[in-house]
Parts: C-alpha cells; structure tokens; sequence
C-alpha cells in the first residue's frame, strides 16, 4: 500500500514539474551592446537612438484613411538596466514622411507632426521582462510620474490638430524582441496598431481633424555615440 502510494506521489510530482513553466523561459529586459551568449550591458547614463525599421512605416490609421510617415527618429538617455526591467527617457522625437518640407502624407493633405509641445517629450520607454516581452511608452521622463502623450499635427492652411493619450488609458504598449541564435537580431520594439494599446483621441481641433486614431510602427535602436552600433537585449 506505501508502495502503491509513493508512485502515485512521484507521478503527480513528474506531472506538475511538466505543466509548471520553466523559470529560465522568461526573457530578461537588459540592453545589451554585444550580441550572443555574453551580454555587455549598456551603461545607465548611457545616449542612444532609434529610427523606424528599415522597410517600414509609421502608419497612422483614421476613419478617414491611413497617413504614413517615412522616418521616426528618437534620441534619449538609459535610466535602468536590469533584468527584470529596463527604462530609457526619450529626450528629442521627430516623425517625418515624403511629403515637402518632410511632412507625412494623408488622404487629408500633408502635415508636420510636432512632439515638443504641450504634453510632449520626454516619454519613458520600458521593457517588461517575462513570457510576454512587453514594451511600454508613457507620458513624461522614466524618473517623473506618469502624465498624458500628447502630440500635434499642423495641417496645410493652418489647420492644427491635437492629439492625446490619458494616463488613464494607459502606456502605448508592444513588444520587444530578443537576441537569441542564430538571429541575433538588434533590439526592435514594435508598437501594433491597437484600440486599446495605441489609440490617441483628439483635444483640440476643427472638423479637418480625425477623432482619433491609431498608431503603428517598429524601432530599432543603437548607441548615441560617432559609430554608432546596434544594441541588443537579453
């Protein structure tokens, strides 16, 4: 009878080993400036960049259609860097498209999309280590609380439109990849267009201006210094 109950104890063991999830499965947040098994973290303190993935676009999507822009351009500082979660303060943002003078382009026309006004920059970038290798972009610098994203679109024949996201509805959120073989990929954080993740909502602005919308687009980033190379995360 002991015997009979001890396998049954082993058994349910071996089941429950097999069903929990293993600890090493969940990715870390640490930016890295060297790819592969070694990772040389990057130093809090630290400048780095991003630009839009090569090949992609920032995509705005409206009920009145979608406005692509060519170029996104972010420069900031790293504040944390740990495995569980790392932070950096984007200190200077700026989103341009095809259009003249650098404007994106709309089914509405053309406009300048300016980050520095109002509830603008700095924004705080976070990676979330775990199973789901989440990104987050919120109002204000990583060591302030959180304040609302705001942005402004200056259409042609000065029609200006002002769009905001409330600390109430949360972060932008997405997604970070990871360095692991044989990829070896740069750090990418992609933002997907989303209702509840990327939707902004208009505080200022005529009937030109969309009610809302949505974002969409992916980052890739690297250090702030002359040579620049990309980081990684691990």
């Amino acid at each position: 009878m002991h015997k009979k109950l001890a396998l049954a104890c082993m058994a349910l063991a071996a089941v429950a080993a097999l069903a929990a999830p293993a600890a090493s499965s969940a990715a870390s947040a640490k930016i890295c400036e060297t790819s592969g098994e070694t990772c040389t973290a990057i130093a809090v303190g630290s400048k780095i960049r991003d630009h839009i993935v090569p090949g992609t676009l920032v995509n705005v999507f409206t009920p009145s259609g979608t406005i692509t822009c060519s170029e996104a351009l972010t420069t900031g500082v790293v504040t944390k860097n740990e495995e569980a979660v790392s932070e950096a303060t984007i200190e200077t943002a700026s989103i341009t498209g095809t259009g003249e003078g650098g404007k994106c382009t709309g089914p509405f026309g053309n406009f300048q999309w300016t980050t520095n006004v109002g509830n603008g920059v700095p924004y705080c970038l976070k990676n979330i280590a775990g199973e789901a290798m989440e990104t987050q972009i919120r109002g204000n610098s990583c060591t302030n609380a959180a304040r609302s994203l705001t942005f402004v679109w200056d259409l042609e024949g000065g029609v200006s439109c002002k769009y905001s996201r409330s600390v109430e509805s949360g972060p932008l959120k997405g997604k970070y990849t990871t360095d692991t073989a044989p990829e070896n990929s740069d750090l990418v954080v992609h933002i997907p267009r989303s209702a509840t993740g990327s939707k902004f909502t208009k505080e200022e602005g005529g009937i030109l201006c969309p009610a809302s919308l949505e974002l969409e687009l992916s980052l890739t980033f690297e250090t702030d210094v002359v040579g620049t190379s990309p980081l990684y995360i691990k």
